[in-house]
């Protein structure tokens, strides 16, 4: 037999295991007993331990909990526990001292041994629990989350309260406990004792005990020592519980131990003691974690068939895009553009497949992490909108958006998956609304001087959602119904995203619909507010400008409305032609004639253009100055506007920012209603813009390393289209080879090749002084949580992302080829 030890268990770095826990509540794809599905097998434990099961996030919020927890606390479902309740709530812990002395003991070593208090159901009742739980770190060392278990030990702590209420009167309790129960004086000598402690020792040891026996006697020596220092700690007035192995021929035995020390009026009298057999919850629990282990294993090892497949993907996506681009810049007959077109549109329906179907990996693997950079969000939502706009005008779709005047628009965090997220809601809208509008609304929740909380709502009118269906929405690879897939297209994973996306930014998002009645989904994002903020731009100034405001939608107008009091000018509303024409003459009748009025296009009876002809033909409002509110499928040329007497054209939807230069410039001569403190008049003049930086030099030298001969030929095209030149070369050893005997500005560095990959290729280069630094743009196909951050730890300088887009190679030459990149 081996010395009994106290077990001690230390935190281990491990990866995010929320996307698990949800994966085995989830539904699985394909079959298979639990013994060959590992995530299947640590479901089945955790859904059915008899002991309590809790994962929560570093600020106490419950992730997942399993049916045994829900019951002990008094809840109905998982569900109903993990909205009702944190762990760390005030109104968990009856005693308000055990809940900062949990969180102190979690935070000073990241993990607690059975830790006991009396905490309220949710009835208000109160029941005792024991509580083991631990910090799970990353890779990295960050607190990923705290997961644990939980006992009920109700009855347990009534007989203490029993045994302790009557000193030294053992023979009161019931003989027939389960667990173990003796009291021993200060000399150690056995006061009492029940008989499951007797048979115990008995079973154990082989040996019998009897009153005023000294305990220590009766155990091994190589015990003695141990359990000496235990009845002391208990003696000097501590009262504590451990976890003890004994090492039997038969196996281990766990046991958990309470000692609590008898006061009396003249001191500490002796020792009580309580021992609760745990072997089968600890090979329990040592079975979960076996189970999980494996369970994460598997995740990993799909992760990483992912990664690899996302690879083989999308370099062959890259040759089909990229060349189809190259296509679409050649002399094309109408039929022949049509077909390109098609396969390029094809080409980027299948690329977002692809990478919905890798963000959702990543999220589940708990390897998705959210950037935290500058940004400014009108930018996010303008662009966002962009990207969208044809889609909605060819569906004869009003599509707006309105940040209110209160939100902050310079803030830090991942506008990259802001955007997404805002993607998705405003795509799926789009796509499920035949008529009407899509509606983007930015609000303000809060706001303290470093950061604020933001509310996002996406409004549509088109065909809602059941109730029913509404419940399973933000679930992976579902939507409203079946017949939703084979109609409308896409993967049932945009809005599982989304919401995983909204929680990283601690936020929740929601949706409210009525079948045939259009939806509203909604979600709140918290950002961090810029240090410095951006010095405010020079701008013509509008104020006193009295502009007249027709459109026939309403949430149109309602936005012109606030954009044009934000720029203080006076405005006035009309929702069709005719409404129009009265308020223009009855306010030159009454000699406060509009100088300016901005028109819809699409109106119904008297359409933007009829409305501006009618105008120019009265004399008495023609003076009045008109911009043109137009989708992209109406876009106007300038001789068409010249021919209607219309000063400019604004594409919708409308950006603020947009709007605001096209009436600067509309509006030139415009003199404000603002005088100065001498009585003259003060004209505000445009500041000159700066002047558009040089296009890169076609004499850059280019090296390009890509073995793939088709995204060879696709890069060469692209380059060549942006006035680019390149030498070739298809391994490592080749870009070693060549800088031997050239000078090279910049390197575009495939990261996948064979003999010497593109990491290896660029440690090389900048560990050689010999060779030149030229500056080195990975490109690369993998697109997996990390990959850039591999790139510029590997001593790159940027990171294209497979398929590269003309775009973004431009700007990518463009930022390493200027004299300020090759200074630093």
């Amino acid at each position: 037999m081996k010395n009994p030890a106290e077990k001690t268990q230390k935190p281990r770095p491990s990866g995010n295991g929320t996307g698990l826990f949800t994966a085995l509540r989830g539904k699985f794809g394909g079959g298979g007993s639990p013994k060959s599905n590992p995530e299947l097998m640590y479901r089945s434990i955790f859904e059915n331990a008899i002991e309590g099961i809790f994962q929560t996030t570093p600020s106490g919020q419950y992730l997942n909990v399993n049916p045994a927890l829900a019951k002990m606390y008094g809840y109905d479902s998982v569900e109903d526990l993990i909205e009702g309740l944190t762990a760390i709530d005030n109104q968990l812990y009856v005693d308000p001292n055990r809940r900062a002395e949990f969180i102190s003991l979690m935070q000073a070593n990241g993990v607690v041994r059975s830790f006991e208090s009396e905490i309220y159901r949710k009835d208000k009742s109160t029941i005792w629990i024991s509580e083991n739980a631990r910090a799970v770190f990353d890779s990295s060392g960050t607190l990923s989350y705290y997961e644990g278990m939980v006992e009920d030990i109700t009855e347990r702590k009534r007989l203490e309260a029993q045994l302790l209420a009557s000193e030294h009167n053992l023979s009161a309790l019931i003989n027939n406990v389960e667990d173990s129960i003796w009291s021993v004086d200060t000399a150690y000598r056995l006061m009492t004792f029940n008989s499951t402690f007797g048979q115990s020792l008995a079973d154990m040891l082989g040996v019998t005990v009897q009153a005023g026996d000294v305990i220590i006697d009766h155990l091994p020596e190589d015990w003695r020592e141990e359990d000496i220092s235990l009845y002391d700690r208990a003696l000097a007035g501590e009262r504590f519980v451990v976890e003890r192995c004994y090492q039997f021929e038969d196996g281990p035995c766990y046991y958990e131990i309470s000692y609590n020390p008898i006061q009396t009026e003249t001191g500490i009298s002796g020792v009580a003691v309580f021992s609760k057999n745990i072997t089968q919850r600890h090979l329990a629990h040592r079975e979960l974690e076996a189970a999980k282990l494996s369970a994460e294993t598997a995740n990993l090892m799909k992760s990483e068939f992912l990664a690899n497949m996302s690879h083989e993907i999308r370099t062959p996506m890259n040759g089909v895009i990229g060349m189809t681009d190259l296509l679409l810049m050649t002399d094309l007959t109408h039929e022949q553009r049509e077909f390109a077109r098609t396969v390029r549109i094809s080409g980027e329906s299948l690329l977002i497949v692809i990478n919905d179907i890798l963000d959702f990996s990543k999220i589940e693997a708990g390897k998705l992490d959210l950037e935290t950079i500058d940004f400014e969000l009108r930018e996010v939502i303008d662009s966002t909108m962009d990207l969208l706009a044809a889609q909605a005008h060819s569906k004869g779709l009003e599509l707006a958006a309105f940040i209110r005047p209160e939100v902050p628009l310079h803030l830090r965090g991942d506008p990259g998956r802001l955007r997404q997220i805002v993607n998705n809601l405003v795509g799926n809208a789009v796509k499920f609304t035949s008529q009407g509008e899509v509606v983007v609304t930015v609000s303000r929740i809060s706001e303290t001087s470093d950061g604020t909380i933001l509310r996002f709502e996406i409004r549509d009118t088109g065909i809602g959602i059941d109730e029913a269906a509404q419940g399973r929405l933000f679930e992976a690879f579902t939507q409203a119904d079946g017949s939703t897939t084979r109609k409308y297209g896409g993967t049932g994973l945009g809005l599982a995203i989304s919401k995983k996306l909204v929680a990283l930014m601690h936020g929740n998002i929601r949706v409210e619909s009525k079948l045939g009645e259009g939806s509203r989904f909604s979600f709140e994002a918290e950002f961090q507010k810029q240090t410095t903020t951006a010095k405010p731009v020079a701008h013509h100034d509008l104020t006193g400008l009295r502009v007249l405001i027709v459109d026939d939608n309403a949430t149109n107008r309602e936005i012109l409305d606030h954009h044009t009091r934000a720029w203080k000018m006076t405005n006035a509303n009309a929702s069709n032609g005719k409404e129009a024409l009265q308020k223009l003459r009855a306010a030159a009748d009454a000699g406060t004639p509009f100088e300016l009025v901005i028109l819809d296009m699409q109106m119904p009876e008297m359409d933007g253009l009829m409305l501006a002809k009618a105008i120019k033909e009265d004399s008495t409002i023609s003076g009045a100055k008109l911009v043109m509110l137009t989708s992209l499928g109406n876009h106007m040329e300038p001789n068409e506007l010249k021919a209607h007497c219309i000063e400019a054209c604004v594409l919708k939807p409308v950006k603020q920012s947009r709007l605001f230069d096209r009436l600067a410039e509309v509006m030139t001569n415009h003199v404000p209603r603002k005088l100065t403190q001498s009585g003259t008049v003060r004209l505000a003049v445009p500041s000159k813009p700066e002047a558009p930086s040089p296009p890169a030099s076609a004499k850059v030298s280019i090296l390009l390393a890509e073995d793939n001969r088709i995204n060879q030929k696709v890069a060469l095209g692209l380059l060549q289209n942006l006035g680019y030149t390149a030498d070739t070369a298809i391994t490592g050893i080749e870009v070693l080879v060549a800088l031997k005997e050239k000078e090279y500005d910049i390197i575009l560095m495939d990261c996948q090749m064979p003999e010497l990959d593109g990491y290896e290729t660029t440690r090389r280069i900048r560990a050689t002084p010999s060779l030149a630094s030229p500056r080195i743009i990975a490109m690369t196909a993998n697109a997996m949580r990390g990959e850039s951050d591999k790139c510029l730890a590997a001593g790159m300088d940027d990171y294209l992302s497979k398929p590269v887009r003309l775009e973004a190679l431009r700007d990518a030459l463009a930022r390493w080829s200027s004299p300020a990149a090759a200074a630093k």
